[in-house]
């Protein structure tokens, strides 16, 4: 997140990590969820270096000390990694420890499983989600606990500030 996002969504994206191996045990009770906690690569070839840097040099912004900092990882510690990136001269890697990642049709099963007492409404679309209320685009409304936002940049309507982040 934090190549586009301030450093508030990414402060909080790495106190989650910390949250998910408990979640995941809990989750795995009823059906397995997948989630690696690896690091990432950050790659770039020569070319691009001054875009890695700027990268990096944002993982260095007051607010984010909880961040380990990045690896600079030689030719042979990426191929220990990536084997298959071992014939691409000229690659520049860094190791981004602790960045992971949940297997998220798999999460959301496992909730589902776990949620007794939870109305779940797959495959509706939503027009607006509210505080307590979720208003269908078929004109219904439903009252809740809870209303879960999961309509990404189909929310842009709502949310006119709203971005999408790469991959998601």
């Amino acid at each position: 997140e934090l190549e586009k996002a301030e450093v508030g969504i990414a402060a909080a994206g790495w106190r989650s990590l910390a949250l998910w191996p408990g979640l995941a045990e809990q989750l795995r009770r009823r059906q397995p969820v997948g989630l690696q906690l690896n690091g990432s690569l950050l790659l770039a070839q020569r070319s691009d270096g001054g875009a890695a840097r700027r990268v990096l040099d944002r993982l260095q912004q007051p607010g984010l000390d909880a961040f380990p900092a990045p690896q600079v990882l030689d030719p042979e510690a990426l191929a220990a990694l990536e084997p298959a990136l071992r014939r691409s001269a000229g690659l520049q890697a860094w190791l981004l420890s602790g960045e992971g990642l949940v297997h998220p049709l798999e999460a959301m099963a496992a909730l589902q499983a776990d949620a007794a007492g939870v109305d779940w409404h797959w495959s509706t679309p939503a027009e607006q989600c509210e505080a307590h209320r979720l208003r269908l685009a078929d004109g219904r409304s439903l009252d809740a606990d809870w209303v879960i936002d999961c309509r990404g940049l189909g929310a842009r309507p709502q949310l006119p500030a709203l971005r999408g982040v790469r991959g998601e």
